[in-house]
């Protein structure tokens, strides 16, 4: 059992996703067992976190729902030590995928290689800008660029082709718009090699899964429901948290610990909803500030019962894409399909960014269903595309314990920001981790996971460099 609320505890962590967790593991294996982990949420895993909303054939990953480079990753090896269920996930531009044109049919095989080529010559381009160590500017002005010198007029087919291959190759993946992304930092984080793993498949698959046997070895040592309202690092023998229970508001007994290791998104330290005494030093809040919190949000779709004739989609393709027509932003263009990989789902999830996604979190969940089924019989037709029986619809930026869903570089972000972000404070009592800390693989589960470990290392090196107290 953890210890009674006037302990001095070793380590405090704030935040019980896979940063936090991966901290707790090393400072216990490395023999610190006096540790506290503080969780706002009433579960494990942060933004990853798995619905059954649509039963237990049909799981959905709300937030995380990849393992990116299967190779040498720890959460790819906690999947298989765990015999946790998964899909080999091969991208977009693999065979797994099907592309759509404005009028809904199948894109030809000769449009297809012209898209490519198209995008090919635009990715030569921006690395020859980014190796030319001009001034930062965004994604979306060295498309301009690239369209200007191509000759390409605003709004034609090719202009809407290029910008539609963006954003499925990178608006998707970085959960921000081209307009805000940094060309000099673009594509700067290292990569694991081997496929992607779909976790999100048949009953006891998903991201929940995994954390919640990953937290079983320290479930003593977490406290759910508790909300840190301010880390007070003053006194130089003891870090305080200030907490209040996160249903009630009721105000709890304060924290106190030798060292701390804060593991809140991004998000959450810009909303600075949690405030710190003494205030955090410039470096630090200059990285909080330049670096972008990405936002992107699902909208899941399920047929429940369907009978596999009825299935109106390509059931062996993973991914649905459509080439939206130009005036039409209430499209969805981006669907993936996990029955790809298990033919007893019925679920369908469509992708949303951006501004986009900011929109349709003020939207209720009937109307943002309607328009993704809307996008769909755009593409299949009205009479094919029957209402779904169920709806999930995520809201990850007004989610006052996320406030986003993984971090970017943003224009005029520094090398240096996600370096400044970890940096430690108050001599080394005060650490920070989490997947916006990572310089190798930010934005990821095991970016997230590795940075809590190093942060748990650093913590063990600074209580065993100090007299017992």
């Amino acid at each position: 059992q953890i210890q009674s609320s006037n302990s001095i505890f070793d380590a405090v962590i704030i935040g019980a996703g896979w940063a936090g967790l991966g901290a707790a593991h090393s400072l216990k294996q490395n023999g610190i067992d006096n540790v506290l982990v503080v969780e706002a949420r009433d579960y494990v895993g942060g933004r990853s976190i798995t619905s059954h909303h649509f039963g237990p054939d049909n799981p959905v990953d709300l937030g995380a729902s990849w393992i990116h480079g299967a190779h040498r990753n720890p959460i790819q090896e906690l999947v298989k030590r765990y015999d946790v269920p998964f899909g080999r996930a091969e991208g977009e531009w693999k065979d797994t995928a099907v592309w759509y044109d404005c009028g809904g049919d199948l894109i030809a095989p000769s449009k297809m290689r012209e898209i490519k080529k198209l995008r090919k010559g635009f990715m030569k381009y921006m690395r020859r800008r980014q190796k030319n160590n001009e001034p930062d500017t965004s994604l979306e002005s060295v498309v301009d660029d690239y369209c200007r010198a191509k000759g390409i007029e605003p709004g034609s087919d090719e202009d809407h082709a290029l910008r539609w291959i963006l954003d499925a190759e990178i608006v998707q993946e970085y959960a921000a718009e081209l307009k805000d992304l940094s060309l000099k930092y673009w594509d700067i984080d290292d990569e694991l090699s081997g496929d992607d793993s779909y976790l999100a498949v048949g009953n006891g698959g998903g991201y929940s899964s995994v954390v919640q046997r990953y937290a079983a070895g320290i479930e003593a040592n977490i406290r759910l429901q508790t909300k840190v309202t301010k880390v007070d690092y003053c006194d130089a023998n003891c870090i305080t948290l200030t907490c209040q229970d996160a249903f009630t508001g009721e105000k709890c007994e304060p924290i106190r610990a030798k060292c701390a290791i804060v593991t809140l998104p991004l998000g959450v330290l810009k909303a600075e909803s949690v405030t710190f005494a003494p205030e955090l030093p410039k470096s630090k809040q200059e990285a909080i500030c330049t670096l972008g919190s990405g936002l992107m949000n699902k909208v899941a779709l399920c047929w429940e019962g369907m009978e596999e004739e009825k299935i109106f989609w390509p059931m062996d393709k993973e991914w649905i894409l459509h080439l939206a027509p130009n005036a039409d932003a209430d499209l969805i263009t981006e669907f993936y399909n996990p029955c790809s990989f298990d033919p007893k789902q019925r679920v369908l999830i469509g992708f949303v960014i951006g501004e986009a996604a900011r929109t349709m979190e003020a939207i209720d969940d009937a109307e943002i269903a309607d328009r993704a089924v809307q996008s769909l019989r755009s593409i299949f037709g009205e009479d094919m595309v029957p209402p779904p029986s169920k709806v999930l619809v995520t809201r990850w930026e007004a989610d006052e314990y996320s406030r986003g869903s993984y971090s970017f570089q943003k224009v005029n972000s520094l090398e240096h920001s996600r370096r400044d972000l970890a940096r430690p404070v108050a001599d080394g009592r005060l650490h920070f981790a989490g997947e916006a800390t990572d310089e190798k693989f930010p934005a990821t589960t095991h970016g997230a996971l590795l940075s809590g470990k190093r942060a748990g290392r650093a913590v063990v090196s600074q209580l065993k460099s100090k007299p017992s107290q």
